[in-house]
């Protein structure tokens, strides 16, 4: 009788471990394991924003080679004589690097204007932009800056009176010789910047 019982007794088949818990998409694609545990939707998008956000902004050097200190605005295309201040930059005798400041972080394609007073008490002032991560910008450290501005600034009041008709030889008799001569003058490739440095129209004016 018990040997019947074990013959007709019906076989179950083995047990299988049960399938794992599917994992939402999104934590497939944060960080496994924080402090706060398994991120939600909502905490991720924070999470790449911030990334997005420490990615797109830069800390620049400032190093001054003059003796006086140097302030530090930014400003918008739209308001350009709007300036915000960002930062003073001390004195070469104080140590040359960037003192009281008000903005560490910067987006790339800010642009600065670098402010100070020459040995005279007259306000002078020239323009950067922030293009790349930890950015090195030297002020003053350049004596030929100041040909160099003059010399763009001339070359472009030059090309004026030429586009304003100074070749006219029956106009101007005596001046188109000379204006004919500035084509003859070989200028080396000038940047938005420069143009902007030296006072001249550039880009940043149409904005």
């Amino acid at each position: 009788m018990p040997r019947n019982r074990r013959h007709n007794a019906v076989r179950m088949p083995p047990q299988r471990a049960p399938p794992p818990i599917p994992v939402p998409e999104s934590n497939t694609r944060s960080p496994p394991h924080t402090i706060y545990g398994v991120m939600t939707e909502e905490q991720y998008a924070k999470y790449m924003d911030q990334v997005k956000k420490y990615r797109s902004r830069t800390r620049p050097i400032f190093i001054n080679h003059l003796n006086v200190p140097v302030t530090v605005y930014w400003f918008r295309s739209s308001e350009p004589d709007k300036l915000y201040t960002c930062c003073e930059v001390l004195s070469k005798k104080d140590g040359g690097y960037e003192g009281p400041s008000k903005i560490t972080q910067y987006m790339y394609g800010t642009r600065l204007k670098l402010v100070w007073k020459d040995s005279h008490g007259n306000t002078m002032h020239t323009f950067t932009k922030i293009m790349k991560e930890n950015q090195t910008i030297h002020i003053g450290n350049d004596q030929s800056l100041q040909w160099k501005h003059s010399a763009i600034k001339m070359n472009y009041l030059l090309k004026q009176m030429v586009r304003l008709g100074g070749t006219n030889e029956t106009l101007y008799p005596n001046l188109a010789p000379l204006l004919e001569m500035v084509n003859d003058i070989e200028i080396p490739d000038i940047t938005e910047n420069d143009k902007q440095n030296a006072g001249i129209p550039s880009v940043y004016d149409i904005e």
